[in-house]
């Protein structure tokens, strides 16, 4: 198994900049560590707590990347996060999610029903459920944070939970990740499932190969960088949104051999006297 940095890694709330320590619930740009490069990220209608991280409670609470985080042909998904009360209602409590060609499709998620909050993913082409085989029951383990690690390869999806072997998926999303929080998904168990409240998230790794869980969630990493001027707003990402192209218009850097140009001034017309 590989034992690198995270490809991308976000630290809640610490990775939002100017954060006063106080709770909001605005949108905030927030840094991610990972390739400088054009990209963004963004809460949205979220709650911030020091201790807690981030707490996705409204029914589109979200954390959205732009571009979203690429995977590689095998790659490690970790997030750190304490799922809601279990309740009785039947819900899908969403961690990670991409963008298909038919609705989102969750590479983490749970699906609470019956008394348990299962884990497993969401293929969103295929409008099919993929649990973790054998079945893995996260509500058993108490209302604490929860290390869940997901290894993503081409064909199946291995799932760990602190530390500790569940099972697989015969069945992986392949799609960069575009956020993580509250997505609707589907019509599935019922109609009202598609409310989602996830809960408490404060740490999000994404690695390039198959890693180690013992080795996820390191104490001391790289410095974030700051989110940088995206292409395009986040919605444009979201299925079924038509992208829009910006154009960026570099300037010409100059040296001593190529000086700039200097404009010629325009000379006044004199008015003639009558």
């Amino acid at each position: 198994m590989a034992q690198a940095a995270p490809a991308f890694l976000v630290d809640l709330p610490r990775h939002v900049p100017d954060w006063s320590g106080r709770r909001h619930r605005d949108g905030r740009a927030v840094a991610v560590s990972g390739p400088r490069k054009a990209r963004g990220a963004i809460l949205r209608g979220c709650e911030l707590s020091e201790k807690e991280g981030c707490l996705f409670e409204g029914e589109r609470d979200a954390l959205i990347f732009y571009p979203p985080l690429a995977l590689a042909a095998k790659a490690t998904i970790a997030v750190e996060v304490k799922p809601r009360t279990l309740t009785k209602d039947e819900r899908w409590l969403v961690l990670t999610y991409g963008k298909g060609v038919r609705g989102e499709s969750a590479h983490i998620c749970l699906l609470q029903t019956g008394g348990q909050q299962l884990l497993g993913l969401w293929d969103g082409d295929q409008e099919q459920w993929h649990a973790c085989e054998p079945g893995c029951d996260v509500a058993a383990r108490g209302s604490g944070f929860l290390r869940i690690v997901a290894h993503v390869e081409q064909a199946s999806t291995t799932f760990y939970v602190d530390g500790v072997l569940k099972g697989t998926a015969p069945h992986a999303v392949r799609t960069p990740i575009l956020g993580c929080g509250n997505v609707p998904l589907c019509d599935r168990p019922k109609s009202s499932s598609r409310k989602q409240v996830v809960g408490w998230m404060r740490r999000l790794e994404v690695y390039a190969g198959v890693m180690n869980p013992a080795h996820c969630f390191p104490t001391v990493f790289a410095k974030a960088k700051p989110a940088l001027l995206a292409p395009c707003a986040p919605s444009a990402y979201e299925t079924g949104s038509k992208r829009e192209v910006v154009t960026v218009v570099k300037k010409r850097r100059h040296t001593e051999a190529d000086p700039p140009k200097k404009k010629k001034k325009k000379k006044k017309k004199k008015k003639k006297k009558k």
